[in-house]
């Protein structure tokens, strides 16, 4: 199997994506997430999922958004926030990225 670098992964997502995320491939791509096994659940969501989180976040606050995403940055500002301020009994400290527990 080849080994793909981010950037083409990437690109593989963006190509999914690009019909405005309204497609079967879509909801397929959710499941098979779904199915991959359990601690790589918590890689995506913690390593990924988060980190996005935060970043679009960081550029909500710092206004770096435009009329396509400015909603998307809100929400994961309010989000993030939600997170830091410990209303899903997870502490964040420093606006840092927590480790999810690895079983």
């Amino acid at each position: 199997m080849e080994e793909k670098n981010a950037k083409s992964v990437a690109l593989d997502l963006e190509r999914l994506m690009n019909s405005y995320g309204c497609t079967p491939d879509t909801e397929e791509f959710v499941g098979e997430m779904l199915n991959l096994h359990r601690t790589l659940n918590q890689v995506f969501t913690g390593k990924i999922v988060l980190r996005f989180i935060q970043r679009m976040a960081e550029n909500y606050r710092k206004e770096r958004y435009d009329g396509r995403n400015e909603l998307s940055c809100k929400i994961c500002n309010l989000l993030w926030e939600a997170l830091k301020n410990n209303e899903y009994g997870y502490e964040f400290h420093n606006d840092t990225l927590p480790n999810l527990p690895m079983i």
